[in-house]
């Protein structure tokens, strides 16, 4: 079982439905956006949550060495997030899992490769079209980010990412301006679930 919820930053998030650790990590960010951005992440891991009978305002999380949160008293399940520019998301399943969303912005995109990417990865968009390094960059740093949530490690692991692959598959999903990865050992979601309350 594998579930992938996205949530706008327009939702019309409840406070009262989340818990006071997400509300009051909320309240530390100085910016509304960045604010609401931990909100909807809140809503959409509720939201996956609700589907395995569980909320997130009642559930006990905890966070691992590398600083992965995880569910301390449901151990059989596993849960990501993510949030970039104006979506929140949330991956759960019952095999490790892992989500990045990113929103295509301007970078250095080749000296960023160059530090963070394998050297065929790194070649592979210096040599792609001007006009498709932006999509290509942000695929490949969402499947990276994914990949490191899966596992656990954080952006420790990024160094180790290659070796770290073994049993983990990535997929892709379709998001208007972003990149958008679930990597797993299991079942991937079938489609994204739009919450837009």
């Amino acid at each position: 079982m594998s579930i992938l919820i996205a949530v706008p930053l327009s939702y019309a998030v409840n406070e009262e439905e989340l818990s006071v650790r997400r509300r009051e990590k909320a309240a530390r960010f100085s910016k509304e956006e960045d604010r609401k951005r931990c909100l909807c992440a809140g809503v959409a891991l509720d939201l996956a949550l609700q589907t395995v009978g569980l909320r997130e305002k009642t559930a006990t999380i905890a966070v691992n060495e590398h600083g992965k949160p995880y569910l301390s008293e449901h151990p059989e399940w596993h849960f990501s997030l993510s949030h970039s520019g104006n979506w929140a998301v949330c991956a759960l399943s019952d095999a490790p899992i892992g989500v990045d969303v990113e929103q295509y912005r301007d970078k250095e995109f080749l000296s960023l490769a160059d530090r963070f990417f394998t050297r065929e990865e790194y070649e592979r968009l210096r040599q792609c079209e001007k006009s498709e390094r932006e999509t290509l960059f942000f695929r490949l740093w969402a499947e990276k980010e994914s990949l490191l949530k899966a596992a656990g490690t954080g952006l420790s692991g990024l160094p180790q990412c290659e070796a770290l692959i073994g049993d983990y598959a990535f997929r892709s999903y379709p998001l208007d301006g972003y990149a958008l990865a679930v990597c797993t050992t299991g079942e991937f979601p079938q489609r994204i679930t739009f919450c837009l309350r």
